[in-house]
C-alpha cells in the first residue's frame, strides 16, 4: 500500500469519525487543529524571540535556557494533551494514522534471555521515542505508544506526552543555554565562538530529517538482527526436538 492510498484511508476514516462526533468532540478536535496550525510554523521563531529578549535583558545563558525550556514545556504539554484526548474521540482516524507512521505493531521476538531482551527492547524504544520527540514532537510519541496498547487510559497518554515534553524542554534548555553562552563569550572575547553555527544547525530542517533517516536505518538493522535471532532460536529448537526423537 503506497502513501497516497494510506492517506486516502486516513481521510476516509476521519470523515466517518467527524460525522459521528458530537459538538464537544468537534470543539476539542478543531481546538487542537488550530493550536497545531499556529504552533508548527511559529514554534522555533517564538522560542528564538523569547530567548533573545531574555538574553538582552539579563545577559544570562541560564535564564535564556530556562525561559526557552518552560515555554517549550507549556506548548508541547498542551498539544500532546489535546492529541491524547482526541485519540479517544476519533478512533478510526487514529488507527489509520498509526498504520501510516508506524505500521502494524509487531510482537517481540522470543529469546533465551527474556530479561536481557526486554531491557534491550525498552532501551531502544526509549531512544526511538527521544528521536521522535525531538524531530516530530511529543504528540507523535503519544500516537505511537497509544497504538501499541489501545487499552491505555487517558491519564497514561497524557503522562507519556508530558514526559516527552519534559525531554524536549530539557533538550531545548541545553541548546538555548549553549547558544546564549557562546554569544556572551563571543562578545566578551571579541571573536565568534560558533553561536550562529549552532543556530543554523538547530533551525535547519535537514538536521531533523537526518535524525529520522538514522532512526529508520537503526530500526531496519534491529529488525534484521531480531529476525536472525528468531531463525537461530527456531533452528536450535527443531534440532533439540529431532535429537529427542
Amino acid at each position: 500500500m503506497n502513501w497516497v492510498t494510506k492517506l486516502k484511508s486516513v481521510w476516509s476514516a476521519a470523515r466517518i469519525d467527524l460525522r459521528e462526533a458530537n459538538w464537544i468532540h468537534l470543539l476539542a478536535f478543531w481546538a487542537t487543529v488550530v493550536i497545531f496550525a499556529i504552533d508548527v510554523p511559529t514554534h522555533e521563531a517564538l522560542l528564538g524571540i523569547i530567548g533573545g529578549d531574555v538574553l538582552r535583558s539579563t545577559g544570562s545563558p541560564l535564564w535564556v535556557g530556562l525561559s526557552v525550556a518552560f515555554t517549550s514545556l507549556a506548548i508541547e504539554t498542551v498539544m500532546s494533551a489535546g492529541i491524547s484526548i482526541n485519540l479517544r474521540y476519533f478512533a478510526r482516524a487514529t488507527k489509520e494514522w498509526q498504520r501510516l507512521f508506524f505500521g502494524e505493531p509487531k510482537p517481540e521476538a522470543r529469546s533465551r534471555n527474556t530479561e536481557l531482551t526486554t531491557l534491550k527492547s525498552k532501551a531502544l524504544d526509549a531512544l526511538d521515542n527521544a528521536v521522535l520527540a525531538i524531530t516530530l514532537g511529543p504528540s507523535v510519541v503519544v500516537l505511537k505508544v497509544h497504538g501499541h496498547a489501545h487499552s491505555r487510559r487517558l491519564r497514561e497518554d497524557i503522562r507519556t506526552g508530558f514526559l516527552a515534553s519534559v525531554f524536549v524542554a530539557s533538550f531545548n534548555f541545553v541548546l538555548a543555554a549553549s547558544i546564549a553562552g557562546a554569544a556572551v563569550a563571543s562578545k566578551f572575547l571579541g571573536f565568534p565562538l560558533g553561536s550562529t553555527i549552532l543556530i543554523d544547525i538547530a533551525t535547519n530542517p535537514f538536521t531533523y530529517v537526518g535524525l529520522l533517516i538514522v532512526r529508520q536505518i537503526a530500526k531496519y538493522v534491529s529488525a534484521q538482527r531480531t529476525k536472525q535471532e528468531t531463525t537461530e532460536t527456531s533452528t536450535r529448537s527443531n534440532a533439540v526436538i529431532e535429537a529427542d526423537e
